[in-house]
């Protein structure tokens, strides 16, 4: 499965192409259909065309793969707990930040090899950049029809630059940020939306970057094999690893993180 999906990785990254399209068609509205889902969160005209295009093509190219997504019907655990491999994809990543109208919005597709994720891509649609990676074929930037590999091995030593959510920053960021300062002489801290941050923590222009709270499954699963492929890490406040298609597609608080970085 794994060779599959590395020989089908540009035609996964077309379909994210082609779901980004739709996105940005409505994004060039002046008016959203817009409505509240049962987390408080909300849910776009955007969102359902990207997930309908995803879904569609997904299905299509691998039919025998099930799919968990944000914007479909949830299926039951007693269902999913069998399933070898699944797809977890998130088709708006960032809906808040989509509403502002700050193009920090994504879309996310990752696959899932029982509770381990092996394959995840990052497509952002207003720049056309895909961050991707496939278990043991590394981590890669995409942008039009350049493609370059991706690797954090900067030493922090002086300066650590962490990011923080847009929307979704609270006390424990801050505690943990003071922390830091004890030990490095500069601490900058830039704010981020959605799933782009692992993109740029691979790529090594952010060296830490926390989540204390809930976020769900597909908001994680691409970046996490991304940024572990680029030789970062991940994992959440009792350092253990994240695992998927669990019981409950919500995540634990968790750190990613530069490996030259000790707490």
């Amino acid at each position: 499965m794994i060779e599959e999906i590395y020989i089908r990785r540009y035609d996964i990254i077309a379909i994210c192409h082609e779901a980004a399209k739709a996105i940005l068609y409505h994004y060039t509205q002046m008016s959203q259909n817009i409505e509240i889902k049962h987390d408080n969160s909300p849910v776009t005209t955007a969102d359902k065309a990207s997930n309908d295009i995803l879904v569609s093509n997904l299905n299509r190219l691998f039919p025998h793969i099930p799919i968990i997504s944000e914007e479909s019907k949830h299926i039951p655990y007693a269902e999913r707990s069998s399933w070898e491999y699944c797809f977890i994809i998130d088709p708006l990543d960032g809906t808040k930040e989509y509403l502002k109208r700050n193009n920090e919005f994504c879309i996310n597709v990752a696959l899932a090899h029982k509770q381990k994720i092996v394959a995840g891509f990052i497509y952002i649609p207003v720049t056309n950049v895909c961050y991707y990676a496939i278990i043991g074929k590394g981590a890669y930037k995409k942008h039009n029809n350049m493609e370059t590999q991706v690797f954090n091995k900067k030493i922090i030593s002086n300066t650590l630059t962490i990011a923080g959510s847009r929307s979704h920053n609270n006390i424990e960021l801050d505690i943990a940020i003071n922390q830091y300062k004890k030990t490095f002489p500069q601490v900058n801290i830039i704010y981020i939306g959605g799933a782009i941050k692992f993109g740029y923590l691979a790529e090594g222009i952010i060296d830490v970057y926390f989540r204390y709270g809930p976020t769900s499954e597909w908001d994680t699963a691409a970046g996490h094999i991304i940024i572990e492929e680029a030789g970062c890490v991940i994992f959440d406040i009792s350092n253990q690893e994240l695992i998927y298609n669990k019981p409950d597609l919500l995540n634990p608080s968790f750190i990613a993180k530069n490996k030259s970085v000790h707490d």
